[in-house]
């Protein structure tokens, strides 16, 4: 749980960095790949304007750099389905910040993978009466 806290706090920091230093457009790209991270597959529901909310940019914005970005191949977007299509150009254009918490979360998630392989698991319980 510590590790966990303590990626969460990366984030944190990271991102109040990030929203004072960077461009929309690195923040966006960056914000997309961690979404991106999180679910499986690479299309998800996500709408400009809750994009615009998490960032504190105008909506106008975030549609612009999403306009651009599908021009580039990166995503494909369409009444709030988003489909990443190339996530190469995504990381090339996200600021460093991306980076920095994503190895903190993978740094912290190997031991728990590993942990979860170790444990014991407990014999079925016999349904004998």
């Amino acid at each position: 749980m510590l590790r966990y806290a303590k990626c969460l706090i990366i984030q944190l920091l990271e991102s109040v960095a990030c929203n004072s230093l960077h461009s929309a457009e690195e923040r966006i790209c960056r914000w997309l790949l961690h979404a991106h991270d999180r679910v499986v597959g690479h299309s998800f529901q996500l709408t400009q304007a809750a994009v615009s909310r998490a960032l504190g940019l105008r909506r106008a914005t975030v549609n612009m750099v999403c306009s651009k970005l599908m021009e580039q191949g990166a995503i494909s977007y369409s009444r709030g389905d988003l489909t990443v299509r190339d996530r190469s150009v995504m990381e090339a254009r996200a600021c460093a910040c991306y980076g920095r918490v994503a190895r903190a979360f993978e740094r912290t998630s190997q031991p728990l993978a590993r942990f979860a392989e170790e444990l014991p698991m407990p014999a079925p319980a016999s349904r004998d009466p």
